[in-house]
């Protein structure tokens, strides 16, 4: 389950009073912030997490998403499957791979390599210390959440069974059913409301 999958929703224009299609990228920026916080502070709650990391940790969510060219624009979401063109059959559109929590940390590398401001140092240096454990590619005890989402809420299937009962239970298990709830609200709830 991937932390930075997004979907569309449908809401009611209030002007017009009809239907119309948006992707809120604003709110997810700020839900996958609050994640990757939730992870950065740990089951120590740390008070080393203050407002500046959090908005080091936003901006780079901003920065994933805009990389891919995402935007408050439903299609961003999606790009043409060029393999179609090359037979001459009709095109389609595919979504696009989303960011990963690997690839947030990649970023927040290159920004701390970058970061001239002495002050912003020990926040940088506490993420990519604490973080590393949810990275996949450092083989992170924690990196469930890295990568792709493997599978898709299906329409109609009356029920699912997501078990974190082998999690445990002092800070992982609530970190995925964090982690669970958004991501079921992305793909479940905001496709049928």
């Amino acid at each position: 389950i991937n932390i930075f999958d997004i979907e569309t929703e449908i809401i009611k224009d209030e002007i017009t009073g009809k239907d119309r299609t948006v992707l809120n990228i604003e709110n997810k920026i700020e839900d996958v912030t609050q994640g990757l916080l939730t992870m950065a502070k740990g089951s120590t709650r740390s008070t080393e997490v203050n407002e500046l990391t959090k908005q080091i940790i936003a901006e780079a969510v901003a920065e994933e998403y805009a990389a891919l060219g995402i935007t408050s624009n439903p299609n961003s979401l999606y790009e043409q499957d060029t393999a179609g063109i090359m037979r001459g059959e009709i095109l389609t559109k595919r979504k696009k791979k989303m960011p990963t929590i690997g690839s947030w940390y990649k970023r927040i590398q290159v920004k701390a390599q970058e970061n001239k401001n002495p002050d912003y140092q020990y926040n940088y240096s506490y993420l990519l210390k604490v973080m590393k454990q949810y990275i996949r590619e450092y083989d992170g005890q924690m990196a469930y959440f890295d990568g792709q989402s493997t599978f898709e809420l299906l329409d109609g299937v009356p029920f699912i069974n997501l078990d974190i009962s082998q999690l445990e239970e002092r800070f992982a298990r609530p970190l995925a059913q964090q982690i669970l709830l958004a991501w079921i609200w992305e793909k479940y709830v905001k496709k049928n409301s």
